[in-house]
């Protein structure tokens, strides 16, 4: 905790902790203020929001953490100019959807009057994640953590005072969204605008281009890969199957959540033993971290049923049996991610790109065959089969990249078995808790033993 790094690093995590933790415990007061359908609704205006955030302004926010290392003293000025260039994007864009707005609705299943609130909301997450990233290049991590617990608490009061004053209250929650996420983005955009005092420098604009613009499809091929089966749902379905799968999605991603802020301690350390050449040391806690993290996801996989019911009324019960697939979707990115930080490592951010530019176009092409046949339940396991692949895809491409076999197969595997048995455990014993938390308490047994006998001594 001396070091300044290490300290950010931590206050990183926790902030996010509180921040999706937050999120989290509003999820049972939305689920039983808004009805499956409406849930689904909103769910589907997320989506697109993620999308449209990261076209809004051709991702310049992308652009931020490097700049500070490349402009130095002229920082301030480089971001006020990017930003400004960011709201000609945004104007363009505006211009452009509003001629178009009824073939644009169309495609989107929006409202006029949500068209315009989903650019307008767009591109003020837009300006709240430029000045985060701001944030986090000055290490100002209090000014971090601030921005966002107030985004996400503003965001939770507003979105319950509109969902009761409007009488459509999918149309409330998405209100709610939209005027905090304002309300924010103006004072960020103003304080950028009056530190900087730089508006046009084709310099700064070209330097930002050049570093946004490439990571757009990668991007966004992450968000598909992530989010865009509950379009397709919404598509061939309705908006209530749509709430029902966001619901469990929802559930799964807390796998997610541990395993980002994990990934923050992970990273530096991981690098710093690169650097030092520590391979041994890398391959003992790589499977420290394999076996840790496996049994983190049985836990969650054989907790679910009480946390579904805790979560939401009866009405989204039938996610539950998506929960572990989607955890198990996770777990994959769990895994992928210890071969995509050694190719990071190595600056082949290429590979990375590649690999989630496939996966997403895997996902996107089993949805349309398996979705309309099998239903919406479908795209749970397509999702799983699209991170498998990533993961197989980062795997081979690291063991060919660095001959060293830092991370031997037989690790993976190891992992996958324990995740699988406990899918299968998980169905023939969904009814059964007692057996169900006596194979939490084994596996937990099991693990601490385990790391003590073969990696921590």
């Amino acid at each position: 905790m001396k070091s300044r790094d290490t300290k950010a690093a931590f206050w990183y995590t926790i902030g996010n902790f509180a921040v999706k933790g937050f999120s989290f415990l509003s999820l049972p007061i939305f689920t039983r203020l808004l009805s499956v359908s409406d849930f689904g609704k909103v769910s589907i205006y997320s989506t697109w929001l993620a999308i449209f955030s990261i076209l809004i302004a051709l991702d310049l926010n992308a652009a931020v953490v490097r700049g500070k290392y490349d402009f130095g003293e002229r920082y301030k000025s480089y971001l006020s100019s990017v930003l400004f260039l960011s709201s000609i994007i945004f104007v363009l864009w505006l211009v452009v959807s509003l001629a178009l707005n009824e073939k644009l609705s169309k495609v989107l299943g929006l409202p006029f009057f949500l068209l315009v609130i989903l650019l307008i909301n767009s591109y003020s997450q837009f300006v709240i994640r430029f000045k985060l990233a701001e944030f986090t290049s000055n290490r100002d991590y209090k000014k971090y953590i601030t921005v966002s617990l107030v985004n996400v608490i503003l965001n939770f009061t507003l979105s319950l005072l509109f969902i009761f004053l409007i009488s459509e209250k999918y149309v409330g929650r998405i209100f709610g969204m939209f005027l905090s996420s304002i309300i924010i983005a103006i004072s960020l955009y103003i304080s950028v605008l009056k530190n900087g005092r730089e508006y046009v420098n084709k310099e700064y604009w070209s330097y930002a281009l050049k570093l946004s613009i490439p990571l757009i499809i990668h991007n966004l091929s992450g968000i598909i890969l992530a989010q865009f089966d509950r379009i397709m749902i919404n598509k061939y379905y309705s908006s209530m199957e749509t709430g029902i799968y966001s619901f469990a999605y929802t559930i799964g991603m807390i796998i997610n959540v541990i395993w980002g802020a994990l990934n923050l301690a992970w990273i530096p350390w991981f690098f710093e033993n690169m650097k030092n050449e520590n391979y041994e040391s890398i391959r003992k806690k790589t499977l420290a971290y394999i076996s840790f993290f496996s049994s983190i996801t049985v836990l969650l996989v054989f907790v679910s049923p009480e946390i579904v019911k805790i979560a939401a009324p009866s009405g989204y019960l039938p996610g539950l049996g998506l929960v572990p697939i989607i955890s198990a979707s996770y777990y994959f990115v769990f895994l992928y991610s210890l071969p995509a930080n050694l190719e990071f490592y190595l600056k082949k951010t290429h590979i990375i790109s590649l690999g989630t530019i496939l996966a997403g176009a895997i996902n996107v092409f089993l949805n349309y065959i398996f979705i309309p046949t099998f239903g919406y339940s479908a795209a749970a396991f397509t999702t799983l089969v699209s991170y498998i692949f990533l993961f197989a895809f980062h795997y081979f491409n690291a063991r060919i990249l660095f001959k060293k076999n830092l991370f031997p197969l037989r690790y993976f595997l190891y992992g996958m078995l324990i995740i699988f048995g406990s899918i299968i455990a998980f169905y023939v014993f969904i009814s059964n808790p007692f057996i169900r938390y006596s194979i939490i308490l084994i596996s937990t047994l099991t693990t601490l033993r385990f790391l003590k006998k073969n990696v921590l001594d």
